[in-house]
């Protein structure tokens, strides 16, 4: 199995450091099979993986299953996602894994958004609250000098602290780094040279 590897590798070469996450994207789309092995259809729970990964997990960790919602029972060759997989993971991390395809519901599923919060941590952010508070930096920035203070000091509804909040999003945000992309290469263009796992 390829992730045991992974975790055999980096302790017997003290590099446990390298190991530590906050967000597991759980292998396969969550499949059963990197956590199960077996041979004539029997099915045996590989723990000491298991182990290994609640070990390196950090305290307010979170998976994450980038597939389809979960069927309500899993037979016998189903594609992942698996049920079976996702309750081994419930019991590392109770009430911290989510589904791509479920999120928040899996009638209106939406992007799932980690962030950085001060003195607290990393955080699962709403998206709805995201999109309002860009929508709200984007008006706000399209106003002139005395209609963006009118306009800050109208809104009754918002403190002075969230308004700076929302800008500072903005700024920062995944809107921000489209941005900056789109400044640097164009809108269109393909990146120049190949990055990660692709060969130049």
């Amino acid at each position: 199995m390829t992730l045991k590897k992974i975790f055999d590798y980096s302790e017997g070469h003290d590099r446990a450091e390298r190991l530590a996450w906050d967000v597991f994207l759980a292998a396969h789309h969550c499949s059963k099979s990197v956590m199960y092995a077996g041979d004539d259809g029997e099915e045996e729970l590989k723990q000491d993986l298991l182990d290994q990964l609640e070990s390196h997990a950090g305290p307010d960790a979170y998976v994450l299953a980038s597939s389809m919602p979960f069927r309500d029972f899993d037979s016998p060759g189903d594609n992942p996602p698996h049920l079976l997989a996702r309750d081994r993971y419930e019991e590392i991390l109770p009430n911290a894994v989510s589904c791509t395809g479920e999120y928040p519901a899996a009638d209106s599923p939406r992007p799932v958004v980690f962030g950085l919060q001060p003195s607290v941590g990393l955080v699962l952010l709403d998206v709805a609250d995201l999109e309002d508070s860009e929508r709200a930096a984007e008006a706000t920035n399209a106003l002139t000098g005395s209609q963006a203070l009118l306009a800050a000091l109208g809104a009754t509804a918002l403190s002075a602290g969230a308004i700076w909040a929302t800008r500072r999003r903005a700024r920062r945000g995944t809107a921000a780094v489209r941005d900056a992309v789109e400044q640097t290469r164009g809108a269109d263009a393909a990146p120049a040279a190949s990055d990660g796992f692709g060969r130049r």
